[in-house]
């Protein structure tokens, strides 16, 4: 039976490993690598069984999986129910899965490389060897004329894969063994995360500032170099993030991109605004889950559209708001789902010893949800499955 239980353990490494890896690429399928990681948490279920399993966490992403039925249900969208349910599968999983020390090294190296991927399609884009491709595409509506690191992922996801990572980057065991390296992965990162120009920037800002946190009382002892990157990094980032959420009226004033362009709603405000709108037609269920792009047209004036900037296009437009799109398309219900949720995986993870990545992953999370004001991310299972691995961490105190 101990046989059977490492074996499971090492088979639960290579499935988080090959997670860690395989999450962020959005140009294939990866269903097949939390296939694996099914697979190894049903193994270690034989071997350790039920009674260390997180009924609250398994209850709360229940919850959020229940009201976006109930809410198709009452109204429509129940072909997007499994947008929901399989990232939260995902999270249940992950945060099940017992692991060895492999999987922290792991998580930091696919996000320093996915990082140099980013930022060499950005320089191949600006050199004209990728033409139009999507690996780094200029974003005409919000940043005419400038590319944006993107690589395997869309600007937007890139920025919160790397955010969540940062807490493996920054204390998993590898990096006090390597402190030179971890100051090359930090330096790497934060330069892919500000060429992202995202809104989802805030995220990695907030995470950043966990480590500064954990190191008020022993400052001096933090290598010299990595001291210099992390005050570099929060002064560079606090601009870029205002920078990339500010409306032209304010932002023209520093910057000449903007000059010229007259005062107008941020297109994100129009689309919150018929989220709140949408809300208030149906409080409690919502409108049902993905019904949002459907509806929008409805609740706004053609003016409001196209006066904002961006301009709000018809086609597929989503809230970009986790929270106001949760008001919009489930309700009460569905919103204090996510709430509940959250409350959960705080707690979990700011319940780990300071100064692991469990424990700073907490300040990643809070920052993931600032984002979550005006950014859509509840069906990117690669957020997901590393907030699992760190909820697995904190429960299990693997060595990570």
């Amino acid at each position: 039976m101990a046989e059977a239980s490492a074996a499971s353990v090492r088979f639960g490494t290579l499935a988080a490993v090959v997670v860690a890896w395989a999450a962020p690429v959005t140009l294939v399928r990866t269903d097949a690598a939390f296939l694996l990681v099914a697979a190894a948490v049903a193994w270690q279920l034989a071997c350790f069984g039920w009674r260390r399993w997180d009924g609250a966490l398994l209850g709360a992403a229940a919850a959020v999986g229940a009201a976006h039925a109930l809410a198709a249900f009452v109204a429509e969208g129940r072909l997007a129910v499994p947008r929901i349910a399989a990232p939260m599968l995902v999270l249940a999983c992950c945060a099940h899965l017992r692991v060895g020390p492999a999987v922290g090294p792991a998580i930091a190296a696919s996000a320093w490389t996915w990082s140099l991927v980013g930022l060499a399609s950005w320089a191949a884009f600006h050199l004209d060897w990728l033409g139009a491709s999507d690996l780094a595409r200029p974003n005409s509506n919000n940043l005419p004329g400038f590319a944006r690191v993107a690589g395997v992922m869309s600007s937007n996801s890139l920025v919160l894969y790397l955010g969540l990572a940062l807490p493996w980057i920054v204390h998993g065991r590898w990096a006090e063994q390597r402190p030179r390296g971890r100051v090359a992965a930090l330096a790497v990162v934060l330069v892919a995360a500000c060429g992202t120009l995202s809104r989802g920037l805030v995220s990695v800002f907030v995470a950043l500032a966990a480590p500064l946190r954990v190191a008020e009382s022993n400052w001096s002892a933090l290598p010299r170099a990595f001291r210099m990157l992390a005050v570099a990094g929060l002064l560079a980032l606090g601009p870029v993030t205002w920078w990339a959420l500010a409306p032209p009226s304010k932002a023209a004033r520093l910057q000449p991109l903007f000059a010229g362009l007259v005062v107008r709603d941020n297109a994100y405000l129009v689309l919150h605004k018929a989220s709140l709108r949408l809300w208030a037609e149906r409080p409690l269920t919502g409108h049902g889950p993905g019904r949002f792009t459907a509806l929008y047209g409805r609740v706004t004036t053609e003016h409001e559209r196209a006066a904002a900037w961006p301009p709000v296009l018809p086609g597929i437009m989503e809230p970009h708001s986790l929270l106001l799109g949760a008001l919009a398309e489930t309700g009460l219900l569905g919103f204090g789902a996510w709430l509940g949720l959250g409350a959960v995986v705080l707690r979990r993870l700011f319940s780990a010893p300071a100064g692991s990545p469990a424990h700073a992953l907490g300040f990643a999370v809070v920052g993931l949800a600032v984002a979550g004001l005006h950014m859509d991310f509840q069906s990117l299972r690669s957020v997901w499955a590393l907030i699992g691995l760190g909820l697995a961490a904190a429960r299990y105190g693997e060595p990570c």
